[in-house]
């Protein structure tokens, strides 16, 4: 018995047409089933992730160069009547957890292993802090007050579930250049997650809003060219006799690498922002 008859029906049986369509639709599955269990995997983790964004636009209340006849006066702690000299700026920062699993200090022991505090790296002054929004009542965020003047901001709260957050507006010395800091130590979270941007804060978000945008716009370009290669190669795989095989399944697999950057394109193209704005 020669080798050939041995193989033969082996062979034959490689070289059906079902076989090789089954084998085409386990290789994509394959590629896909990386990056989604991945993603999945991500997921089902049951972890905290205390999240601060600032608002890339801040307004400036008073700019000592532009208003040399405006002057602001400032009601201290101590009760004493004072003139800013400086520039007075306002910002908008947003808190909440991006995890899924519940951030409490009135646990025993407590989630918060050293106080969240935002606090202005030069020390300006923090002249107001308000709470201009939360999302639920149960949340009751509170500000610590006490050392605005040193530039420090205590943030605390009873719950912090998923998506639960609010919204700040600080009231400092300065102008929008200056750098913010955040300071504080969360159980199952190894560092804050910070989300600022650079100076000249509006031409930033700007460019922001267009990376996102084009981002957005390869990503449906390669989903749409990824699913037609994909289709045709399909389409004509089974009948074709003039090309060979192995330049379909280079086409398929181009296909699917072309859909899979796609979806990272878009992916990308998501903002991390708050789920209840500034």
């Amino acid at each position: 018995m020669t080798k050939d008859d041995r193989f033969g029906g082996l062979n034959s049986f490689c070289k059906h047409p079902i076989f090789q369509f089954v084998s085409i639709i386990s290789c994509i599955i394959s590629i896909i089933s990386l990056p989604l269990a991945i993603y999945l995997y991500q997921k089902s983790r049951v972890t905290p992730c205390l999240t601060f964004r600032f608002n890339p636009v801040r307004t400036a209340v008073v700019r000592t160069a532009e208003s040399s006849n405006i002057s602001v006066h400032y009601r201290n702690q101590k009760n004493q009547d004072q003139v800013i000299p400086t520039d007075v700026t306002a910002v908008q920062i947003a808190v909440w957890n991006r995890g899924n699993r519940a951030i409490r200090p009135s646990n025993r022991p407590s989630d918060i292993l050293r106080p969240i505090v935002i606090y202005i790296k030069d020390g300006s002054p923090i002249l107001e802090a308000r709470i201009r929004y939360q999302t639920r009542d149960v949340v009751n965020t509170t500000l610590d007050v006490l050392q605005l003047d040193k530039g420090r901001l205590g943030v605390s709260w009873n719950i912090l579930e998923e998506d639960d957050g609010c919204s700040l507006q600080l009231i400092y010395e300065g102008n929008d250049t200056t750098v913010f800091c955040i300071d504080g130590v969360i159980v199952g979270q190894k560092s804050l997650s910070i989300i600022r941007n650079p100076a000249k804060f509006e031409k930033q978000a700007e460019q922001d809003e267009g990376k996102r945008r084009i981002n957005w716009i390869i990503g449906w370009i390669n989903m749409s060219i990824g699913i037609v290669i994909v289709l045709l190669t399909l389409r004509i795989l089974m009948p074709s006799q003039i090309l060979s095989r192995q330049w379909h399944y280079s086409m398929l697999a181009y296909g699917v690498f072309v859909i899979i950057l796609s979806i990272v394109f878009l992916l990308m193209s998501r903002e991390i922002g708050p789920p209840f704005g500034y």
